[in-house]
């Protein structure tokens, strides 16, 4: 895969980001957000498997994932 390949998949698992404030129901929310993070974080690390010089770090933050 090129550079970008990796743009196209992190900008559209950012725009997948579940969209929530507080008007919203916090559980329905959350349980979003969670799936949505999991599935962003299978994604890079089959990513990181396929490509070993891929930056994790750098693709989880650039799909909008908190990132420590």
């Amino acid at each position: 895969m090129t550079r970008k390949d990796y743009v196209l998949l992190a900008e559209a698992c950012e725009r997948s980001k579940p969209i929530g404030g507080p008007s919203e129901e916090k559980m329905d929310y959350q349980l979003a957000y969670d799936q949505w993070q999991r599935q962003t974080r299978r994604i890079s690390e089959s990513l990181k498997q396929d490509n070993p010089h891929f930056e994790l770090r750098r693709f989880l933050k650039a799909c909008g994932l908190s990132v420590c």
